[in-house]
């Protein structure tokens, strides 16, 4: 096992009449009624070098009691790329409950690009990418109430090729200070953040997680996926109090990948290979940057304003799926300013709209007690 890569933990409202105590492939044999779970109230997600967090005395997630939801679903992201057999696993997570009620109830919100190979495509070889995931003032209007919502904890999340990541936040056509920021990210050390400042999001409100990387040294382009050899580029932030808008993905829409696809093989800045997903991949393999005017038209398509968006209340849709919006008009390149948590200078090595994202390999089902 190369990494343990996130455990998101769900609560869910509506799943009846089955054996909770599950422990298994979340492929293959899980209960129909348990895959319901999957997406909906997530409550957290851990990566490689977090500490867990403390919620204040007055915050908490409600379960169990008069909250309706009486089953938690545990998901862990193993990456195997060798297929070694015989490995057991000792890893786990620890929720602390209590029966006092707080004053706040919390929720998860998080920012990000699709995880799909057809939209996050990183060229091997490049010093900087820049990837931009938009969360529009359609989307937190639909889903952020009215007295908007307090960033208790973040969490900025890309794998070995990511090397910074800022999470921005527009009001009325104006940029306000950075909600979170590392200029020097580690894979290895993937921790929650408190914010320096108390940070409140209002609906109508644009925010955005970008993300650089680097992929000089690889050998081959790198693709959205959940692998640790993938990319993604995510930023979950936990407020309160809680809030219907949990999940706010958007992709640069399909149809300018494909006519980016389309012109590379046109061109012959890449060898056409077939028209599956996967003789697609091989052929983009081939491609190479060092053509001026590749590179053009890479940035051009990876730089385009428009965006699709995934705007989600746990499984159910708060716009219509496939909804387009634009990037704020004063988008720009990154400051030079000092970054909120400086570190160390990174040390990590270089070593698939409507489902966006997670497929893990094991679950783990639990009745919390009514």
């Amino acid at each position: 096992m190369k990494a343990l890569f996130i455990t998101p933990s769900y609560q869910c409202d509506n799943v009846t009449g089955f054996e909770v105590n599950y422990d298994g492939p979340c492929e293959a044999n899980m209960p129909n009624e348990a895959t319901k779970c999957r997406g909906l109230y997530q409550m957290v997600a851990w990566a490689v070098g977090g500490k867990g967090e403390r919620y204040p005395v007055d915050v908490g997630f409600p379960f169990g009691g008069k909250s309706g939801l009486y089953t938690v679903l545990i998901e862990m992201h193993y990456d195997n790329p060798d297929e070694m057999t015989g490995l057991t696993d000792s890893s786990g997570i620890r929720l602390y409950y209590t029966q006092t009620e707080r004053k706040f109830k919390a929720s998860l919100f998080a920012v990000g690009h699709t995880v799909v190979p057809s939209t996050l495509f990183l060229p091997r070889g490049e010093s900087a990418i820049n990837v931009v995931a938009l969360c529009p003032a359609e989307c937190t209007q639909a889903g952020i109430p009215d007295e908007g919502v307090t960033v208790l904890y973040t969490l900025l999340h890309t794998h070995l090729a990511g090397r910074s990541i800022r999470l921005r936040h527009f009001r009325g056509g104006k940029e306000l200070p950075d909600i979170d920021r590392n200029d020097n990210y580690d894979f290895n050390y993937q921790t929650t953040v408190r914010p320096v400042n108390e940070t409140k999001i209002y609906p109508g409100d644009v925010v955005m997680a970008e993300c650089t990387y680097s992929t000089i040294g690889r050998s081959v382009n790198i693709y959205g996926g959940l692998g640790t050899s993938d990319e993604m580029c995510v930023a979950y932030m936990i407020v309160y109090p809680a809030m219907p808008l949990q999940y706010c993905f958007s992709e640069v829409p399909r149809s300018k990948f494909n006519a980016f696809v389309d012109q590379t093989f046109k061109k012959e800045w890449a060898q056409y290979k077939g028209e599956s997903q996967q003789e697609i991949i091989d052929g983009l393999n081939t491609l190479n940057l060092s053509h001026p005017d590749a590179r053009l038209a890479y940035y051009q398509y990876q730089e385009y304003a428009e965006r699709s968006l995934l705007c989600l209340a746990g499984s159910s849709f708060l716009l219509p799926y496939g909804t387009k919006a634009t990037l704020p008009q004063d988008f720009g390149p990154l400051p030079t300013e000092e970054p909120l948590n400086s570190c160390e200078a990174s040390t990590s090595g270089d070593e698939s709209l409507k489902a966006f994202g997670w497929f893990p390999l094991l679950a783990v089902l639990v009745a919390v007690q009514q």
